[in-house]
């Protein structure tokens, strides 16, 4: 996982938030300004439109008056993707049910699953 995932994170920004960043922006080299104000800034907009206020404010205190690429987050979202899937199978879906609401296919759940297993065993 990137360092400033884990950042935010440990600055208490939600999974979601992050979730949204990355897939909004990420990949992106942005300026942080020293001060987050979103009326003066547009990154700061962009940020906040982006993840929320809460996500925003926390880079620029973290990066201030540096230059970061925002994290494509691939380790992050892989985590976060197999977490739903845990969850939906826990709560006793199918793996077709499970494909069909996340959107995916049905081999993938089943590797997904299957990484669980051996991580568990």
């Amino acid at each position: 996982m990137s360092q400033v995932i884990e950042e935010l994170l440990a600055a208490g920004v939600s999974a979601e938030q992050i979730e949204r960043l990355v897939q909004q922006m990420g990949g992106l080299s942005v300026y942080l300004p020293r001060q987050y104000d979103p009326d003066r800034s547009a990154v700061c907009r962009e940020l906040a439109e982006a993840a929320g206020e809460q996500a925003a404010r926390a880079l620029v205190q973290m990066y201030a008056g540096c230059r970061i690429i925002i994290p494509l987050g691939r380790s992050f979202m892989r985590d976060r993707l197999a977490a739903r899937v845990r969850a939906l199978r826990t709560a006793g879906h199918s793996v077709p049910q499970i494909a069909r609401t996340l959107r995916l296919h049905v081999r993938q759940v089943q590797r997904l699953l299957s990484a669980q297993d051996q991580g568990a065993a």
